[in-house]
């Protein structure tokens, strides 16, 4: 479980659930306003908890299932205009063989982030669709609005990303009047304002000063550096050298050759659904370069639509250069064996769960653990909710707290707090793993 985000939803996620209050969250007892996000995430968080216990396995669930979501919906939008398996493929593929995607905060992390990749691609897809199709174009602009609706309920603000690279594509493809004039499109954005607006209205409402904190850290906090979150300031150019050098790897490599290839070797007009997406794109990345917050996971939405790019651009190599077809295959068939042996290999970080759970089939049933804790770590209360739905009872204290004494059964996730510790109290070592200890107290200085 890691430090922030992941641990602080899995608790909020945890505590909505436990007191079956959907609309107002809540963090360790308190009113949340370190989240300030609308609770589609959390939601989810906690509906797969009710289903798989309050595990790590649980609360990651919903990002793993919208990352396979979005991959799906690439090979759905592939196929629509390729008409082929195969090419439709090369997309999904890309994107679940992405260095950053598979990270943290994103495909495999309790966070936001994965499921607001997926409705900011699933609204630009329906935009898209709306723009093309010439019986049912209303119905897929609402859907696009729902989608934009889920969007925003899931990370506030954020989940508007993508909407000027959707007015551009529709200026662009000349089908601006047409999609707008829609009474899909006019319900649509009653629906949106409502549903949104109502939320915050309401929030407002039940948890004072609300709205102004989310003004403050979510839009001010993007315009403005938050230096908390990111202290040191970044270029406008920050998310592209870093998907070049490290978060889109290797695909990443792929892309300017395959481009000025795609360039001098295409016959054909490019298609609609690459010139949608490469406003999609613009609008995405340039709104994240204009952030003065960048924290490196936000490049999150971005990951769809670069590899619906180099995908597609792909497919349309391989439909007009029939020849370099099975050249193309191989490559991505290798590249693709290839990142999938390298991301099974990435070492797991289990070493405080692990103490902790020796810590109890060492002590006896009816101790109570005491963790001795300094910092802001929501990992230790994670864990200690966790245990605690097992019948193991634990405490988070400081190394001076009145209630420890000989006998005592102590974790020090760190070797600072390790060492407060032990100027206090004589302790047999009982368990160690990296930076984590676990003591039994055996007498006091």
């Amino acid at each position: 479980m890691h430090m922030w985000d992941e641990s602080s939803y899995a608790i909020t996620a945890y505590d909505m659930l436990k007191r079956n209050e959907w609309i107002q969250t809540y963090f360790l007892g308190e009113p949340d306003l370190y989240n300030t996000k609308p609770p589609f995430a959390l939601w989810c968080m906690a509906a797969s908890i009710r289903m798989f216990g309050f595990t790590e396995f649980a609360v990651r669930l919903p990002s793993a299932l919208a990352a396979l979501a979005t991959a799906i919906l690439l090979f759905v939008l592939g196929f629509h205009h390729f008409r082929n398996q195969w090419k439709a493929i090369f997309a999904p593929i890309i994107l679940l063989t992405a260095n950053g995607y598979l990270g943290e905060h994103i495909a495999t992390t309790a966070d936001t982030d994965a499921i607001l990749a997926f409705w900011i691609t699933l609204y630009g897809a329906c935009f898209y669709i709306a723009s093309q199709h010439q019986t049912r174009h209303s119905y897929y602009a609402f859907a696009g609005f729902i989608a934009l609706t889920l969007a925003c309920f899931t990370k506030g603000p954020a989940g508007l990303l993508a909407v000027p690279g959707i007015v551009l594509w529709f200026i662009w493809s000349k089908q601006f009047k047409r999609v707008i004039r829609t009474k899909g499109f006019i319900l649509g954005v009653f629906f949106f304002i409502a549903v949104i607006g109502g939320y915050y209205f309401y929030r407002n409402h039940t948890t004072p000063n609300y709205l102004a904190t989310v003004i403050h850290y979510e839009i001010m906090g993007r315009i403005t550096q938050q230096e908390f979150l990111d202290p040191v300031p970044k270029s406008f150019w920050y998310y592209l050298i870093e998907l070049v050098k490290s978060r889109f790897v290797p695909w990443s490599w792929l892309t300017i050759p395959l481009i000025v290839l795609y360039l001098f070797a295409k016959k054909n007009a490019m298609p609609p659904i690459l010139k949608a997406t490469i406003c999609y794109l613009v609008s995405i990345a340039g709104l994240l370069g204009l952030s003065a917050t960048k924290p490196f996971w936000y490049d999150a939405p971005l990951y769809p639509w670069i590899a619906a790019c180099i995908g597609w651009i792909l497919a349309s190599l391989s439909q007009e250069q029939p020849k370099a077809s099975k050249l193309i295959g191989i490559t991505v068939c290798i590249i693709t064996i290839i990142q999938v042996i390298l991301q099974l290999q990435k070492p797991i970080q289990t070493n405080l769960k692990n103490t902790w759970q020796m810590a109890y089939n060492h002590m006896p049933q009816k101790d109570t653990l005491y963790i001795v804790n300094m910092d802001f770590d929501f990992r230790l209360n994670f864990y200690q909710k966790q245990f605690e739905t097992k019948g193991m009872l634990s405490r988070i204290v400081k190394p001076n707290h009145p209630n420890l004494q000989v006998g005592n059964w102590v974790i020090c996730p760190k070797q600072a707090r390790s060492h407060d510790l032990q100027q206090l109290f004589e302790v047999d070592t009982i368990f160690t793993d990296n930076d984590c200890y676990l003591y039994r107290i055996t007498k006091t200085k």
